[in-house]
């Protein structure tokens, strides 16, 4: 499917490069998820991985959904405006 591949960079060769503020938030989240993970017994540092890569999963199957609706949306867009 032409949507998922170019959500996947597979037709695109540049990648995406982040923001100022997307660098501070990952380095914030990360400094508390390290100071998190500190304090928690073994059992509960396996807890919370489960959950952060059930979270990143779902996260990621949602940003990748709103990618196709928008696509699907802008094509639909473009096809009706060359319609008329």
């Amino acid at each position: 499917m032409v949507i998922k591949d170019l959500w996947n960079s597979h037709l695109s060769q540049q990648p995406c490069k982040k923001t100022k503020e997307e660098e501070e938030l990952t380095e914030t989240a990360v400094e508390c998820q390290e100071r998190l993970l500190a304090s928690l017994t073994d059992e509960q540092k396996e807890i919370f991985e489960e959950y952060t890569e059930l979270s990143n999963a779902l996260s990621a199957m949602a940003t990748e959904r709103a990618f196709e609706t928008g696509v699907s949306f802008g094509t639909g867009y473009i096809l009706e405006t060359l319609g008329k």
